[in-house]
Protein backbone atom coordinates (compact mmCIF):
# COMPACT_ATOMS: atom_id res chain seq x y z
CA UNK A 1 0.00 0.00 0.00
CA UNK A 2 2.94 2.60 0.56
CA UNK A 3 4.39 1.85 -3.06
CA UNK A 4 1.46 2.98 -4.58
CA UNK A 5 0.97 6.18 -5.85
CA UNK A 6 -0.65 8.32 -4.15
CA UNK A 7 -4.80 8.71 -5.63
CA UNK A 8 -4.33 4.92 -6.30
CA UNK A 9 -7.09 2.83 -5.76
CA UNK A 10 -6.56 -0.35 -7.07
CA UNK A 11 -7.43 -2.82 -4.61
CA UNK A 12 -4.40 -5.25 -3.14
CA UNK A 13 -5.40 -8.84 -3.91
CA UNK A 14 -3.63 -11.91 -1.93
CA UNK A 15 -1.32 -11.76 -5.51
CA UNK A 16 0.27 -8.50 -4.88
CA UNK A 17 1.85 -8.54 -2.64
CA UNK A 18 3.74 -12.06 -3.75
CA UNK A 19 3.96 -10.36 -7.19
CA UNK A 20 6.06 -7.46 -5.47
CA UNK A 21 8.10 -9.89 -3.36
CA UNK A 22 9.00 -11.67 -6.47
CA UNK A 23 10.42 -8.40 -8.64
CA UNK A 24 12.12 -6.97 -5.47
CA UNK A 25 14.02 -10.29 -5.26
CA UNK A 26 14.49 -10.80 -9.06
CA UNK A 27 16.51 -7.38 -8.74
CA UNK A 28 19.21 -8.34 -5.96
CA UNK A 29 22.48 -6.67 -6.99
CA UNK A 30 25.31 -9.07 -8.63
CA UNK A 31 27.59 -10.50 -5.94
CA UNK A 32 30.88 -12.13 -6.56
CA UNK A 33 31.41 -15.77 -7.09
CA UNK A 34 35.20 -17.51 -6.50
CA UNK A 35 35.61 -17.86 -10.56
CA UNK A 36 35.31 -13.87 -10.35
CA UNK A 37 37.73 -14.01 -7.92
CA UNK A 38 40.30 -16.87 -10.07
CA UNK A 39 39.39 -14.29 -13.14
CA UNK A 40 41.07 -11.08 -11.41
CA UNK A 41 43.93 -13.34 -10.14
CA UNK A 42 44.57 -14.49 -13.55
CA UNK A 43 44.18 -10.81 -14.97
CA UNK A 44 46.80 -9.41 -12.08
CA UNK A 45 49.13 -12.56 -13.07
CA UNK A 46 49.09 -11.60 -17.03
CA UNK A 47 49.60 -7.96 -15.50
CA UNK A 48 52.81 -8.52 -13.37
CA UNK A 49 54.25 -10.99 -16.43
CA UNK A 50 54.29 -8.22 -18.64
CA UNK A 51 55.61 -5.60 -16.46
CA UNK A 52 58.11 -7.81 -15.62
CA UNK A 53 58.79 -8.43 -19.45
CA UNK A 54 59.05 -4.41 -20.18
CA UNK A 55 61.00 -3.97 -17.56
CA UNK A 56 63.62 -6.50 -18.81
CA UNK A 57 63.14 -4.91 -22.10
CA UNK A 58 64.43 -1.55 -20.77
CA UNK A 59 67.08 -2.68 -18.75
CA UNK A 60 68.77 -4.57 -21.59
CA UNK A 61 68.40 -2.02 -24.19
CA UNK A 62 70.10 0.31 -21.27
CA UNK A 63 72.93 -2.98 -21.09
CA UNK A 64 73.18 -2.36 -24.89
CA UNK A 65 73.62 1.53 -25.01
CA UNK A 66 76.22 1.33 -21.68
CA UNK A 67 78.10 -1.28 -20.36
CA UNK A 68 78.24 0.30 -17.09
CA UNK A 69 74.58 1.09 -16.80
CA UNK A 70 73.68 -1.90 -13.71
CA UNK A 71 76.37 -0.45 -11.98
CA UNK A 72 75.76 3.04 -12.11
CA UNK A 73 72.58 2.60 -11.34
CA UNK A 74 73.02 0.95 -8.46
CA UNK A 75 75.09 4.02 -7.03
CA UNK A 76 72.70 6.28 -7.85
CA UNK A 77 69.94 4.89 -5.79
CA UNK A 78 71.58 5.25 -2.12
CA UNK A 79 72.45 8.77 -3.44
CA UNK A 80 69.46 9.47 -4.53
CA UNK A 81 68.25 8.83 -0.53
CA UNK A 82 70.77 10.99 0.67
CA UNK A 83 69.87 13.81 -1.41
CA UNK A 84 66.29 13.22 0.01
CA UNK A 85 67.38 13.03 4.01
CA UNK A 86 69.95 15.86 3.76
CA UNK A 87 67.97 18.15 3.48
CA UNK A 88 65.98 17.71 6.25
CA UNK A 89 69.04 17.44 8.15
CA UNK A 90 69.58 21.02 7.03
CA UNK A 91 66.52 22.06 8.45
CA UNK A 92 67.17 20.10 11.98
CA UNK A 93 71.03 21.75 11.93
CA UNK A 94 69.48 25.41 11.42
CA UNK A 95 67.19 24.78 14.14
CA UNK A 96 69.91 23.70 16.47
CA UNK A 97 72.05 26.91 15.56
CA UNK A 98 69.09 28.86 15.89
CA UNK A 99 67.52 27.80 19.03
CA UNK A 100 71.37 26.82 21.06
CA UNK A 101 74.38 29.32 20.09
CA UNK A 102 72.76 32.54 19.08
CA UNK A 103 74.01 33.92 22.22
CA UNK A 104 77.26 32.98 20.95
CA UNK A 105 77.44 34.63 17.34
CA UNK A 106 78.60 38.38 17.88
CA UNK A 107 77.03 41.20 18.00
CA UNK A 108 75.10 41.56 14.40
CA UNK A 109 75.99 38.55 13.24
CA UNK A 110 72.70 36.72 12.28
CA UNK A 111 72.31 33.02 11.10
CA UNK A 112 71.97 32.54 7.75
CA UNK A 113 69.69 29.71 5.98
CA UNK A 114 71.26 27.26 4.41
CA UNK A 115 70.48 26.67 0.84
CA UNK A 116 69.13 23.66 -0.08
CA UNK A 117 71.56 21.38 -1.75
CA UNK A 118 69.79 20.63 -5.05
CA UNK A 119 69.16 24.23 -5.89
CA UNK A 120 71.65 26.78 -7.23
CA UNK A 121 73.33 29.76 -5.35
CA UNK A 122 72.32 32.00 -7.93
CA UNK A 123 68.02 31.74 -6.90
Amino acid sequence: MHRQALGDVTPITKERPWERAAVDLSEKPYTALGIDLLGQALHDREAAINTFIECNQAMESAVHTDQNAGPKASRRLPAAAVKESLGRHLIARDVAIARHWRGMLPRGLKPRRTLPHCKSRRN
